[in-house]
């Protein structure tokens, strides 16, 4: 089996790779409108070469970030053809969630794997002031997490990043939707890159506050980045993410091509190399020298702000 190594030995799998910069919400810790006054889609016929690239050197695991990837009217013909190259093994996508419900059956005929639900609060007028979103944009989550296992979609994962006066009186909310669904909560913490630096210095709380709320979690070990817990009983299972507190650049097994088809291998890095009108063999090779160049890890538990130069909606989830 071929094997994709950086320069410290670390195997890398996994591409995030954003088909769009568009999106519905505008979160406070993601969402730049300076940025996004240029709005950038990649390609079908680039993406697929782009995947086929990533599949040459040893990437498995595919998931399609945004922006909002379910904005893009081609989202079911984008993994039809995704699922169709040899080589990869997983398909997933992070959504907010919003044109999700009528997309389910289709998107898992696609051969779509897993879903990732962004929620930042179950309550509407918390989301409101979250992404800025008008009532029109509220989503009944409950019921499109009933609709999700009803599909069929395994591993479901709920991602939620703590903020500070806004949702962290939710946490023992968020832990009760693993009581009865075979899920993970994943609480995130926030990171000051783009429009949240400033935000990180009001609302940046540690991940353990978790357990302080919820004193019953017991460990489990860890999934990829993820610490994970358990509730005694219950079905699914909460996992704390945490870039700041206790970075875990030492798992990292990932690389992230943005909607202008620009290599990130680092989320705070600031070097970024245009892949945009290279040949399948190209990108290959450009994958694999920059992935040699992956840098060890990010500062951001010294620095307390990022060296991106792009806000989060511009490089993907």
């Amino acid at each position: 089996m071929l094997y994709l190594k950086d320069g410290f030995g670390r195997k890398i799998n996994y591409l995030r790779l954003s088909i769009t910069d568009r999106c519905n919400f505008k979160c406070i810790y993601c969402f730049d409108d300076k940025y996004n006054k240029n709005k950038t889609d990649l390609s079908l016929n680039d993406i697929i070469k782009i995947v086929r690239a990533s599949v040459n050197c040893g990437i498995n695991k595919i998931r399609l970030t945004g922006g909002e990837p379910l904005i893009r009217e081609d989202i079911i013909n984008i993994c039809q053809n995704i699922k169709k190259i040899n080589g990869v093994e997983e398909l997933s996508i992070t959504t907010n969630g919003y044109n999700l419900m009528n997309l389910l059956k289709p998107l898992k005929e696609s051969g779509l794997d897993r879903i990732n639900l962004s929620i930042d609060s179950l309550k509407s007028d918390v989301i409101s002031k979250i992404a800025f979103a008008n009532s029109n944009l509220s989503v009944n989550y409950p019921q499109l997490i009933d609709s999700i296992n009803k599909c069929g979609f395994k591993n479901l994962k709920i991602n939620t990043v703590l903020l500070k006066g806004y949702n962290t009186d939710e946490i023992k909310d968020f832990v009760e939707l693993t009581h009865y669904n075979n899920l993970t909560v994943r609480f995130i913490e926030l990171m000051p890159i783009g429009p949240s630096i400033d935000l990180f210095k009001t609302c940046f709380i540690d991940s353990t506050c978790v357990l302080k709320v919820c004193s019953e979690l017991k460990p489990l070990g860890m999934d990829g980045v993820s610490s994970l817990y358990k509730m005694d009983s219950y079905m699914g299972n909460v996992g704390l993410i945490s870039p700041v507190s206790d970075k875990f650049c030492r798992f990292c097994n990932r690389i992230r091509i943005t909607s202008d088809a620009k290599i990130k291998t680092c989320l705070h890095g600031s070097s970024e190399v245009s892949i945009l009108g290279l040949s399948e063999k190209a990108i290959e090779e450009t994958i694999k020298k920059e992935v040699l160049n992956k840098p060890y890890s990010h500062n951001l538990d010294l620095k307390k702000k990022s060296n991106s130069v792009r806000p989060m909606v511009s490089i993907g989830g």
